[in-house]
């Protein structure tokens, strides 16, 4: 058993491409190509911090005073960023995730996601990493294993190295301003509650979404 604040961690390379995934929350915790880094990480002795690569589901960024009504019935989320009264990037960030498939170059994480007061839905996820020649490639695939309609958005948060995105002013002084945070998302913000992008999965039915990184 690991010891490690984000648990258990995968590496997979592929010519000079080098990835640590982990355990807790499913993220990416490092991405380097020629020994160079393309993400802003986190130390495997460390918790993360500010979502860093870490996949956003059922929702992604930050659902205003945690309400929102589907179908008709009004849910309400516990509201886990007090500050700001709205429940910030889904449910799955600090479960652990199983792993599924492991090679060289790639591995695939999955996690059942149970109902639970505020999402009384069921979604059975997996997210395959892959690193190819040219950089990586994440899949994320979610099914909905309930018996009735469901509400779904996904999205991912790594943090890239240079560029002049989401600066991350509000993270602590020893990490602000030094990586951007870039959000692949299929919702807009609080899209749960105004439905912007939002996804309504059928019973048994699947959607899987892909992002990438290809270093220059």
């Amino acid at each position: 058993m690991s010891c490690v604040p984000s648990g258990a961690q995968y590496e997979i390379s592929a010519g000079p491409h080098r990835a640590t995934i982990v355990e807790v929350g499913g993220g990416i915790r490092d991405y380097t190509h020629d020994g160079q880094p393309i993400l802003d990480g986190y130390p495997p002795d460390q918790m993360c911090r500010g979502a860093r690569g870490t996949p956003l589901i059922p929702w992604p960024n930050r659902l205003a005073d945690g309400a929102y009504t589907f179908e008709g019935t009004e849910h309400q989320l516990p509201l886990n960023e007090p500050a700001t009264r709205t429940a910030i990037h889904g449910l799955t960030r600090w479960r652990n995730w199983e792993l599924r498939d492991y090679a060289d170059d790639q591995l695939t994480l999955g996690l059942v996601l149970h109902p639970q007061p505020g999402y009384p839905f069921t979604l059975h996820l997996a997210i395959d990493y892959h690193l190819g020649e040219h950089g990586l490639t994440v899949t994320t695939t979610a099914t909905n294993f309930g018996q009735r309609r469901c509400p779904y958005a996904c999205g991912q948060h790594p943090y890239l190295r240079y560029l002049a995105l989401y600066t991350g002013d509000t993270q602590p002084p020893d990490v602000r301003r030094r990586g951007l945070g870039v959000e692949p998302m299929t919702c807009a913000p609080n899209g749960f509650a105004t439905g912007q992008g939002l996804l309504t999965l059928e019973p048994g039915q699947r959607m899987s979404t892909r992002w990438g990184i290809q270093p220059s």
